[in-house]
């Protein structure tokens, strides 16, 4: 009978998956903001 390693309790490509789509979902919300801002500047000069 051989002794199997513990296993992990979440394997590290799911940490790895949660980690880049929560930087995506960041990086996502600040493009949209900075272009909202840049869009503003230009188009509503009166």
């Amino acid at each position: 009978m051989k002794l199997r390693p513990p296993r992990e309790a979440m394997p590290l490509s799911v940490l790895i998956a949660l980690v880049l789509m929560a930087l995506g979902a960041v990086i996502y919300l600040t493009g949209v903001v900075v272009l909202d801002d840049i869009m503003a500047f230009f188009f509503d000069k009166k």
